[in-house]
């Protein structure tokens, strides 16, 4: 245990030793994201002009208006099922769900088929996203389960205000809980850690809104000899802290990558920093690499191929997509993927 080290860097660095070896940067991002000892989204609203990052939600209603339109829409061209699962992954601090809910109560049958499924692992946003939906704790198991679109319908037009509400029915308890009843509508909400828990008994309106582009990825470095190599998360010896800044490459290797007694590649610069942790590269080819890349590449067009040198894979991100396909073919429904960036590789 370093001094200073917070309780997020201590339990990264006690699993690498107890493993023995470096950690990919997959499972790294996974625990500086989502980690209960002090992950990035677990413990405060990271959300907005007060946090880090803002989405387009936070900017307009407008736009959880228009999917709102699409959602009937969809359910109309789906022959209006008489029960639908609103799903959500990573809802943030719930406001896309709660103006999609707004804006569709008016919408009787539609409002009424909707059960909300919103998967979230951080405490914190579930306890935001309670207060957007106006939610209220969910009735005693024996009392009726059954809502209607009129069983609560505020007056307020914007959601912009919902997220100081909601807390006041039970909210600590019913987030716990994890089943609240939505104010805007009166739909049953639930919330899940995974997709997996989710119900697989109708169909789905699934929107995954900035979820793809914040999942862990897996990167690669293509070496002559080698192969394809993986860029893995290891502690910093510290003989190598202090000589990191200084070493230059061997002839050959490319600045700011060296090899290391172990065989492997450094970045100096990571080496170097006050977390103790560094970049290093796998001696050889990793189970990852051998299971990823080559589906990555498939993506890319020949000239693409060619030119790559390093590349980028989230496994998450590719089990989420499979997953939610499959549950389409079987449940029927639709999903919306919005998120934002090139079409394809960068170039450096």
């Amino acid at each position: 245990k370093s001094n200073g080290d917070s309780p997020l860097l201590q339990h990264i660095k006690t699993k690498i030793m107890m493993r023995g070896g470096p950690i990919s940067l997959a499972e790294f991002m996974q625990d500086a994201l989502t980690s209960p000892h002090g992950g990035f989204y677990m413990g405060r609203d990271v959300f907005g002009s007060a946090g880090d990052f803002t989405t387009s939600p936070e900017i307009s209603q407008m736009f959880g208006e228009v999917l709102g339109a699409w959602g009937v829409y969809s359910w109309m061209q789906g022959g209006k099922p008489p029960r639908l699962l609103y799903v959500e992954l990573g809802p943030g601090r719930g406001t896309l769900a709660a103006d999609i809910m707004r804006a569709t109560a008016g919408f009787k049958g539609f409002a009424s088929a909707l059960e909300i499924h919103l998967v979230e692992v951080s405490p914190a946003l579930r306890a935001a996203q309670w207060a957007s939906l106006r939610c209220t704790p969910a009735p005693a198991p024996s009392a009726p389960a059954h809502h209607t679109a009129t069983a609560a319908q505020p007056s307020s037009s914007s959601s912009s205000s919902s997220t100081s509400q909601g807390k006041a029915g039970g909210g600590e308890q019913g987030v716990e809980s994890g089943e609240g009843v939505c104010g805007w509508n009166g739909a049953k909400v639930l919330w899940h850690h995974t997709l997996d828990s989710v119900p697989r008994t109708a169909p789905l309106l699934c929107i995954a809104h900035e979820f793809f582009d914040a999942l862990p990825v897996h990167q690669f470095v293509k070496d002559d000899k080698r192969g394809w190599l993986e860029k893995l998360v290891d502690v910093t010896p510290a003989t190598d802290a202090e000589s990191a800044t200084t070493s230059q490459p061997p002839p050959g290797e490319q600045q700011g990558e060296r090899s290391s007694g172990s065989g492997s590649a450094t970045d100096p610069a990571i080496a170097s920093s006050s977390s103790g942790l560094r970049l290093v590269l796998s001696p050889a080819s990793t189970p990852a690499a051998a299971l990823l890349v080559g589906r990555r590449l498939a993506g890319l067009g020949e000239e693409e191929r060619k030119g790559c040198s390093a590349i980028e894979v989230s496994a998450h991100g590719m089990a989420a997509a499979e997953a939610l396909a499959l549950r389409v073919g079987t449940q029927g429904g639709c999903v919306l993927v919005v998120d934002y960036g090139r079409g394809g590789p960068h170039s450096h």
